[in-house]
C-alpha cells in the first residue's frame, strides 16, 4: 500500500475526460457520477500511477493486498467494475485494456498526478519479492480455487434457486430406466425456461441421488434453497410419475403430486407442464404468458417417436462412438415416424456435432450436417432452445464465432439456466479476446452448473492468458480426474 500512501496528497486527478476523486471513491464526467468500492478505486489509482504501463495481476495482488489470501478473481472483479463505471460516464473512449498473458494497463491519458509520486510507484516493490510472496499466497489459495463457486466468483443468488434431482426408476423392468431419466431431464428443461428461477444444470444435479445424503447437505453443495425429487414408472399402457418439492432450509414439503395416466404423449407433456407450473406457483415466482406457452408445447403427437427420442437422449453419444451410432439410428427412426419432430432433429444435430468435436470424425463434414439439421429444427420450432444450441455449437466447431455467439445468446434468452450454453459462450468470448465478458459468463454459470468441465477449462484458459500457470494446471487436472477421455481437456493441457 506504499504507492497509495504516497499518492494521498493528490485529492483528485483526471483520466481522459473523467474526474477521479479517490477520497470519495468517485468517478464523474459532467453531471454523471459513479461511486465504486474502495478496492476498485485502489486498483484504478495504482494503474494511473503506472502511466500506461502494463501491470501484472501478481503485482496488483502483492501491492494492494499484501499478506492476504486473495485470488486473481478479485482483480477481474475490480477491472470489470471499473469498466462499468467508465461506461456510465464516458464518451465512448476506452480506459482499461487487457494485455493477454500479462495483465492490465490504463490506456486513457492521466493528468493531475504528481510525477515524482508516479515515478516512485514504478520502483515500489522488487519483482522477485513480489513473485515469491505471490507464490506463497497462491499455494494457500489453491484449495479455494478448486471450488470456483466461492465468494470471488458467485454472483448474488436469485430469490428462488432449485435443483431437480434424478428421478428414481420404479418400473418393474429395469430397462425402463431411460424413461425415468428422460422425464427428469425434460422437467429440468421446462423449469429452466422460467426467467425467475435459477435451475441447477442437470449435469451437476444428476450426480445426487435422493436419500443418499441429507437434503440440506445436497442443497448446500449445489447452492440452492429448494429441491425437486420424483420417481417414474412405465409399463405397456400406463405411467405413474411422482414429484415433491422440498424447502431444503427447513425440510418442509411445499408440494407433492402423484400422476397416474395412460401412456400417451399428451399425458407425458401435460404432466411435465403441470409440474413446472405447480413448482413455480409453490415458489411464488412469476411465469409470463410466453413462458407458459413454451412450457405447454408438445413436440410430437407420436408416442413411438417420443419413446425413440427418450431412448436416444440417454445414450452417451458424446463420448462413445458406438453409443453415438446407436443414438443416430434411433433418432432417424423417430424422424421417419414424425418428420416434424423438431426436438429429435435438434438432438440428431447434437450427435453430429459430437462426431465432429469429440469423437474424431471429419470436422467440416459433420459440423455442416449439424448446422443444416439445426436450422431445419428451428424452422419447425423457432422457440426450441436445443435447436439454437446445436446451431451455435456447429458454428463454433467451424470457427464461425460471431454466428455462434448470436445463437448461444438466443439459447439463454429462451432458457436462462442453460449452464452448458453459458459455458460454451464464455469459451467463445475468450477466443474472441473478450476476457472480461468470458469471466462474467463464468461467474454466471458456476452457481447453476458447478461441475461444468467447460467452465473449468475456460478458467484454465483465463489463468493461462494471465500467466497464472499453476492455477490453470489445477483446473485442467480437476477436469481430467472426472473425465479422463475428454479430448478438449487433453488439448488444453498440452
Amino acid at each position: 500500500m506504499k504507492v497509495l500512501a504516497e499518492m494521498s496528497g493528490n485529492r483528485t486527478f483526471k483520466i481522459g475526460d473523467c474526474l477521479v476523486e479517490p477520497d470519495l471513491d468517485r468517478i464523474s464526467r459532467g453531471s454523471e457520477t459513479v461511486t465504486v468500492r474502495p478496492q476498485v478505486m485502489d486498483v484504478l489509482v495504482y494503474l494511473a500511477s503506472r502511466g500506461g504501463q502494463t501491470v501484472h495481476t501478481d503485482e496488483l495482488l502483492e501491492d494492494l493486498w499484501p499478506g492476504k489470501v486473495v485470488t486473481s478473481a478479485s482483480v477481474y472483479n475490480c477491472i470489470t467494475e471499473l469498466r462499468h463505471a467508465f461506461q456510465s460516464c464516458d464518451n465512448g473512449q476506452p480506459y482499461v485494456d487487457t494485455v493477454p498473458k500479462r495483465g492490465y494497463r490504463l490506456v486513457a491519458s492521466v493528468t493531475g498526478l504528481d510525477e515524482s509520486r508516479a515515478a516512485a510507484s514504478q520502483n515500489a516493490a522488487p519483482p522477485f519479492s513480489r513473485r515469491l510472496n505471490f507464490i506463497v499466497i497462491s499455494l494457500l489459495a489453491a484449495a479455494v480455487l478448486l471450488f470456483a463457486y466461492q465468494e470471488w466468483w458467485v454472483s448474488d443468488p436469485p430469490t428462488r434457486s432449485i435443483a431437480v434431482l434424478r428421478f428414481e426408476n420404479i418400473s418393474p423392468d429395469p430397462d425402463n430406466a431411460y424413461f425415468a431419466d428422460g422425464m427428469y431431464e425434460e422437467i429440468t428443461a421446462q423449469l429452466g425456461m422460467i426467467q425467475s428461477l435459477a435451475v441447477t444444470s442437470r449435469n451437476s444435479a444428476m450426480h445426487y441421488v435422493p436419500g443418499a445424503a441429507p437434503t440440506r447437505q445436497i442443497a448446500t453443495e449445489l447452492g440452492v434453497d429448494f429441491l425437486l425429487e420424483g420417481s417414474a414408472r412405465k409399463d405397456r399402457s400406463s405411467i405413474r410419475i411422482t414429484a415433491q418439492l422440498i424447502d431444503a432450509r427447513t425440510d418442509e414439503h411445499l408440494w407433492a403430486e402423484v400422476y397416474d395416466r395412460d401412456l400417451s404423449t399428451a399425458s407425458l407433456f401435460d404432466i411435465q407442464a403441470d409440474i413446472a407450473r405447480r413448482v413455480a406457483s409453490a415458489l411464488r415466482v412469476r411465469v409470463s404468458s410466453v413462458e407458459r406457452g413454451r412450457i405447454s408445447g408438445r413436440s410430437t403427437e407420436s408416442r413411438v417417436a417420443y419413446d425413440l427420442y427418450l431412448r436416444a437422449s440417454q445414450l452417451d453419444y458424446g463420448h462413445d462412438r458406438s453409443a453415438n451410432t446407436a443414438a443416430v439410428e434411433l433418432l432417424k427412426q423417430a424422424l421417419a415416424i414424425d418428420p416434424g419432430f423438431a426436438q429429435a432433429r435438434a438432438t440428431l444435430a447434437s450427435a453430429y456435432v459430437d462426431k465432429a468435436l469429440m469423437l474424431g470424425y471429419p470436422r467440416l463434414e459433420w459440423a455442416e450436417f449439424a448446422i443444416a439439421l439445426a436450422r431445419r429444427a428451428i424452422e419447425d420450432d423457432p422457440s426450441l432452445p436445443s435447436g439454437h444450441f446445436t446451431l451455435a455449437a456447429g458454428h463454433g466447431t467451424l470457427g464461425q464465432l460471431t454466428d455462434a455467439v448470436e445463437s448461444f445468446e438466443k439459447v439463454l434468452e429462451l432458457q436462462p439456466s442453460n449452464g452448458t450454453a453459458i459455458g460454451w459462450l464464455s469459451f467463445i468470448q475468450y477466443q474472441r479476446g473478450r476476457l472480461d465478458e468470458a469471466v462474467d459468463l463464468i461467474r454466471r454459470g458456476l452457481p447453476i452448473d458447478p461441475t461444468n468441465w467447460v467452465l473449468a477449462l475456460n478458467m484454465a484458459e483465463v489463468e493461462t492468458s494471465l500467466g497464472n500457470y499453476r492455477n490453470a494446471e489445477r483446473w485442467v487436472q480437476a477436469v481430467e480426474a472426472k473425465d479422463p477421455t475428454n479430448r478438449i481437456c487433453h488439448r488444453t493441457a498440452s
